[in-house]
């Protein structure tokens, strides 16, 4: 039974962290759409980076609730 609690507990949180990355990428798109009205290509590579840490992040996450599920 606590195995199947543990089960539930970490797809809870993954769903919880998914929806906060879903949050932070809408942000980033905004972002990448104002820079890329503007041309400025400034912001284009910030918005860029911001969101290769995002999916990073994800993936250090993912890889770490996998590992730890059964």
């Amino acid at each position: 039974m606590g195995a199947r609690l543990d089960g539930v507990t970490q797809r809870i949180q993954t769903a919880v962290t998914m929806m906060k990355v879903t949050m932070s990428m809408k942000g980033v798109v905004k972002g990448m759409d104002r820079a890329m009205a503007s041309m400025n290509l400034v912001q284009v590579c910030g918005a860029a980076v911001h969101v290769a840490l995002i999916m990073t992040l994800h993936c250090a996450f993912s890889w770490g609730t996998a590992g730890g599920a059964t």
